[in-house]
């Protein structure tokens, strides 16, 4: 009997370790069967502390690009973001195998009564002179989806962007310093964003 408890505890010991170095898709996939055949499972704590690190961190990511002030439209302050997301995970409210888009919703509040935030996207114009529009329209469109582009006869590059609003600075200063001040863009509307 003494043998079979530490053979016992020996392989929970290592499932444990299978547990921690398993990546985190596989993890799921196999907590999901075991769910299913068991009805429940317990994950350890170091196992379930990360896995709420990577969501804390996926979601501190989306508010940053999406997140800005009501009234200004200004983007919300990293550190601020990054506050707020560790205090609410620090109190137990983050899943850690739910998407972290889903869980926007449930945080939203908390968050809203201490730092006011709407989720948006802008449309955004802009015009590039043709010495500069190749280089700089592929960088400025890897921040958001391209509405609309049109290349006149001179190489002048005319295009419609719809960026998240988090990311207007980093676009705005693309557009304006590297161009030297030749290209332009505006702001044409701005539009709720909904996680999917």
């Amino acid at each position: 009997r003494i043998g079979s408890a530490a053979k016992e505890e020996k392989s929970k010991e290592t499932i444990r370790e299978d547990v921690k170095n398993m990546p985190h898709k596989q993890l799921k996939q196999e907590a999901a069967a075991f769910i299913a055949k068991r009805g429940k499972i317990k994950l350890p704590q170091t196992v379930r502390q990360q896995h709420i690190e990577e969501k804390r961190q996926q979601i501190v990511k989306v508010l940053q690009k999406y997140a800005v002030h009501p009234d200004t439209h200004e983007p919300l302050s990293k550190q601020k973001i990054e506050e707020m997301v560790t205090a609410i995970a620090s109190r137990g409210k983050l899943h850690p195998f739910r998407p972290a888009e889903k869980q926007l919703k449930a945080i939203q509040d908390t968050m809203k009564e201490k730092l006011p935030y709407v989720l948006e996207t802008a449309l955004v114009h802009i015009q590039l002179p043709d010495k500069y529009s190749g280089d700089i329209f592929n960088e400025v469109q890897t921040h958001g989806n391209v509405v609309q582009k049109t290349w006149h006869e001179e190489g002048r590059l005319e295009a419609k962007i719809q960026i998240p609003s988090g990311t207007i600075p980093q676009v705005k200063d693309v557009v304006m310093n590297r161009t030297r001040g030749k290209g332009t863009w505006e702001i044409i509307e701005r539009t709720p964003y909904t996680p999917p």
